[in-house]
């Protein structure tokens, strides 16, 4: 009879092994139950959600869909939405905010803004901001409300159509699914481009759908001239876009060139001409504040300097030299005759029809946006015989003309033939110009669809060469938002009877003592003032009467300088300059009139005015930085306030610019921190740096009473270093954050809540891994930009205060960019104070081929030395099982076999359990497969290096595993701690995600 002996330790690991089972299902049955559940729901719920790779996919075809912006009015231009688009802001209590925070605050938001005042951009700009990997964790639709005038179209639908559109294929259920997860970001454009007979069933649409997926965030754009309030009450919260302000102006002039590839000089010149020519027009100026408009005045600059702004003193002007341009551009080019056959004025006698019947002079039930094919070869077949041109020969190819070679028009539904002006605005002046000689038609059309034609009034008003009074008075007659547009008509319009123009403007004037009084009105009366002539002079007096009269807190009194400043002419300046010493009115005023105000602020501060200098700060100019760089050489209160802004201002990178060439006067006797500036110098001993110095000293000394309240982030490069060094010396010695009960408590409780929401560019393995990482290293700036940003800034504030480090270095954490104080913070602090080499700083900026050429066969040899060997033992065990390449004893090979199963078990048990903490296998199973894992692994890697004794002999063996070391050891260490230092290798890092910070802020929440 055989032995049964060598059977018995196989019998031993199956005996073991259902003791494991039994326990698994007396103590684990309930978690084992929990966990099939959700692995089930898991695998079904897959199937209906958007995965990583479709999410992927979709990124892709937004970047390449949204990554440049078609001008429509120059031929094969576009731009970079990246590097051309300025950020937005809004009025807030007489200051300007971001418009980016503002909005991602609320789930339910309305943004409005007149005709081209990037609202469309603004969508767009997020969408592509997102899609390169921007803040915001849900997923963006970017939907056209203009297409819901289709027959039969829904909301849902157009979402699906969106998706669809970039990559998506057969969406409608994982869309649906997500929307009911609150995974999407529905960005719905144009309400105001729904026919006004729609629109109040699409807007009820709206509210249906918001209400329906609760847990989404809407955003609507619509113009602030049409929307009346229908989407209340689920939509509470709307926000009105400013004008550009003179920094933005300037901004958006720069990145133009910039993204044009211009050479600095050729973009520092053109950028000063057009704003000198812009400073001498106020006219034109009031257009520049417009994004649209301002793109095409930099358009037309640059592609014709002869078409410059100086010669524009209205938008009709304006528009007519713009639509010259495009229509003569291959005339003017030489190609008349071989891609250009008609003549320009016969095409814009031909626009100028097809625009009325678009804009729905014949039809008011019309979307007012596009035009069939047919529409427009009947209306040709009727304008081209009054040209003497035969409309069967040459209606095509005049269309075709027009279509394909100015692009004032363009195909947008090439299945059922439609087409639409490239921009409305377009439209809406040709419309006004065909009915130059038809002011009764224009007040009918008017007074039928007054939110279609307000602005074509105004475009009427301007362009034609005939008294206005009579149009305008009769529309003053109307309702409330009538008399609006009547005072709005006066400064554009070329001829206006003086008795009309003057009862308007009585009206206006006598109503400034009213609070109610539209914002709109204070406006248009600053630019009745602004205008040559007699009229403008006596308005303008009559302003400045008010505005002198009585105390600046009186509404009269207030509104009156509003009105001097929206004038914006050196009489008003100077008046505003006057009463700034004694009124906060003034002040404010000559604040909303941005660069041309800065010397009269200037003045104020000089007289003792310090409050003026959050005026100059909020100009945000170069003007304005050089203007606050002349109050730092002082030992004073405002002096500290002055030095806040520079190091806020100095983010924008014209102001770093022309601060470096302007060469402000210094006071090299007084304290400074000329070490901050060191790694970012041109050149040894630049005064740029002495400035910086200043600054930085200023901040290292000021109290919190010094901040502005209105300021936002400073520049990483001023801030870091200080807060940083400073925060190290003071750090209170012994106390170690990791081993603070309070904060790891509340660091578990912010991984806990990150790992509850919703991050829908990761799976849960990849979101995991992050938040594992974070959790190990309280490297917390990924949870912030994604999760909860003022939890982990609130966590960072409660270790430097528990640790005692002064209030001035807490507060320059906290006027960090939020990323940057959730990685800074905790990296350097997380296991307690210490010293932080100053010589790291002054290296931090240099380029890192240290790491490159160290740090990857640095973690080469780790793995060699490590994993290689494991994963000979690995063979040769398994070899062993099957009786090939033996060596190990039977004993040995049985145990570890043992260990392998067990290992497999408890990992099968804790991937079934995971999100049980309360559960015994939350407890129990993670320390058994530990044990396992770490005791199997080191018999593998033993059996490797034994195996590798038996090739390479002993000395072989111990010569190859050092040689390994020793360039692990080098490739690891030297950059962490020799050659770059740890502590550098951490600044950059921190400088790395400051400057990430601006560039992925998007309204996606």
């Amino acid at each position: 009879m055989p032995s049964l002996t060598p059977l018995l330790p196989f019998g031993a690991g199956i005996a073991l092994i259902m003791v494991l089972i039994w326990a698994a299902k007396l103590f684990l049955s309930e978690s084992l139950k929990d966990g099939g559940k959700r692995f089930s729901l898991w695998i079904f719920r897959a199937r209906k959600s958007l995965s990583k790779r479709q999410v992927d996919k979709y990124r892709k075809h937004l970047i390449v869909n949204y990554g440049r912006h078609a001008l429509g009015f120059l031929r094969g231009q576009s731009v970079d939405v990246g590097k051309v688009y300025v950020p937005l802001q809004f009025e807030d209590s007489g200051h300007r905010r971001d418009i980016f925070d503002e909005i991602r605050r609320h789930d339910r938001c309305v943004v409005l803004g007149g005709a081209g005042a990037g609202k469309s951009m603004l969508l767009k700009a997020s969408i592509h901001r997102w899609a390169h990997g921007g803040g915001g964790t849900r997923v963006p639709i970017l939907v056209e409300l203009h297409r819901m005038n289709e027959d039969g179209a829904t909301v849902f639908d157009l979402v699906i159509d969106a998706v669809e559109r970039n990559g998506i294929r057969d969406g409608r259920d994982v869309v649906r699914n997500s929307l009911e997860e609150g995974k999407i970001c529905l960005l719905l454009d144009g309400l105001d481009e729904v026919s006004s007979s729609r629109r109040s069933d699409v807007s009820r649409r709206i509210k249906d759908l918001a209400e329906t997926y609760a847990k989404c965030q809407v955003v609507v754009t619509c113009r602030d001239a049409i929307y009346d309030s229908s989407l209340l009450p689920a939509f509470e919260h709307h926000i009105k876009i400013a004008e550009f302000d003179d920094a933005s102006i300037r901004r958006f002039i720069s990145s133009w060139y910039t993204a044009r590839g211009v050479s600095p000089e050729i973009r520092r010149r053109n950028v000063a001409t057009m704003l000198a020519e812009l400073r001498g027009n106020s006219a034109v100026l009031r257009l520049a504040r417009t994004p649209l408009l301002l793109a095409i005045m930099v358009s037309l600059f640059d592609a014709d300097p002869g078409v410059g702004p100086s010669l524009l003193r209205s938008r009709a002007d304006f528009y007519k030299e713009a639509v010259e341009h495009l229509l003569r551009r291959d005339h003017d080019l030489g190609r008349h005759g071989h891609v250009a056959v008609y003549k320009a004025g016969h095409k814009a006698i031909v626009l100028r029809r097809l625009a009325l019947f678009t804009q729905g002079a014949g039809d008011s039930e019309t979307d007012g946006k596009t035009i069939s094919e047919l529409d427009v070869l009947r209306l040709m077949a009727v304008v081209l015989p009054e040209l003497n041109l035969e409309p069967s020969k040459h209606s095509t190819p005049m269309f075709d003309e027009i279509v394909k070679r100015s692009e004032i028009m363009a195909e947008i539904d090439e299945g059922s033939l439609l087409y639409k002006f490239a921009h409305l605005t377009f439209q809406e002046y040709l419309s006004a110009i065909e009915l130059a000689d038809q002011p009764d038609k224009l007040l009918a059309l008017y007074r039928d669809n007054p939110g279609r034609w307000r602005e074509t009034v105004k475009l009427w008003c301007a362009a034609v060469n005939r008294d206005c009074g009579t149009l305008i008075g009769s529309i003053f007659g109307g309702r409330p938002s009538d008399k609006l547009l009547a005072l709005e008509c006066i400064p554009e319009a070329k001829r206006v009877d003086e008795e009309v123009a003057g009862r308007i403007i009585s009206h206006f004037l006598a109503s400034l003592s009213s609070a109610r009084i539209d914002e709109g009105a204070v406006v248009a009366l600053g630019a009745v003032a602004s205008s040559r002539g007699p009229r403008g002079s006596d308005v303008l007096r009559r302003l400045v009467a008010m505005a002198t009269s009585g105390s600046g807190f009186q509404t009269r009194p207030k509104l009156a300088m509003q009105a001097l400043a929206a004038a914006r002419t050196p009489e008003a300046i100077h008046v505003l300059g006057e009463l700034a010493e004694r009124s906060e009115a003034a002040r404010s005023a000559l604040r909303a009139m941005g660069e041309v105000a800065v010397p009269e602020l200037l003045m104020a501060v000089r007289k003792g005015q310090a409050a003026a200098i959050d005026y100059i700060g909020e100009v945000a100019t170069p003007s304005a930085a050089i203007a606050l760089s002349t109050l730092i050489w002082e030992e004073s209160g405002p002096a500290r306030r002055a030095a806040w802004w520079l190091a806020s201002l100095i983010i924008t990178p014209d102001i770093e610019e022309e601060l470096r060439l302007a060469e402000p006067q210094l006071d090299l006797t007084q304290p400074r921190l000329d070490w901050i500036w060191k790694p970012f110098a041109h050149q040894m001993g630049e005064p740029l740096g002495a400035l910086i110095g200043r600054v930085g000293w200023l901040i290292d000394s000021s109290s919190d009473d010094c901040i502005p309240e209105q300021l936002g982030t400073i520049d990483v490069r001023i801030g870091l270093p200080i807060g940083v060094f400073g925060a190290a010396e003071t750090f209170k010695r012994g106390y170690v954050p990791f081993g603070d009960a309070e904060v790891v408590r509340r660091a578990d409780d912010l991984v806990t809540r990150a790992r509850a929401a919703t991050v829908s560019r990761l799976t849960r393995t990849r979101l995991s891994h992050y938040l594992d990482t974070a959790y190990r290293s309280r490297d917390f700036s990924y949870v912030s930009e994604h999760t909860d940003p003022s939890g982990t800034a609130e966590l960072c504030s409660r270790v430097l205060e528990k640790a005692e480090v002064p209030a001035r270095y807490r507060t320059i954490f906290r006027k960090l960019p939020p990323r940057v104080m959730a990685y800074a913070v905790p990296a350097f602090f997380w296991s307690g104070g210490h010293k932080v080499d100053r010589k790291q700083w002054l290296k931090v900026n240099r380029k890192p081929i240290d790491e490159e050429v160290f740090m990857v066969p640095g973690v080469v040899a780790l793995v060699a030395l490590l994993i290689l060997p494991a994963i000979l033992g690995l063979a040769r065990f398994s070899f062993n099982l099957f009786g090939f390449w033996p060596w190990l004893p039977s004993a040995v090979l049985q145990g570890m076999a043992i260990l392998a199963a067990v290992l497999i078990i408890t990992c099968c048990l804790l991937l079934l359990t995971k999100g049980n903490s309360g559960s015994l296998a939350r407890r129990l199973v993670p320390i058994v497969a530990s044990a396992c894992g770490t005791v199997l692994f080191v018999l593998l890697t033993a059996l490797g290096w034994r195996s590798l004794a038996g090739w390479l002999g002993i000395f072989g063996t111990i010569a190859f595993g050092s040689m390994f070391l020793v360039v692990s050891i080098v490739g690891l260490t030297l950059p962490g701690d020799g050659i770059n230092g740890g502590s550098r290798h951490k600044l950059r890092t921190a400088l790395r995600l400051g400057n990430y910070e601006e560039k992925s802020a998007t309204i996606v929440a």
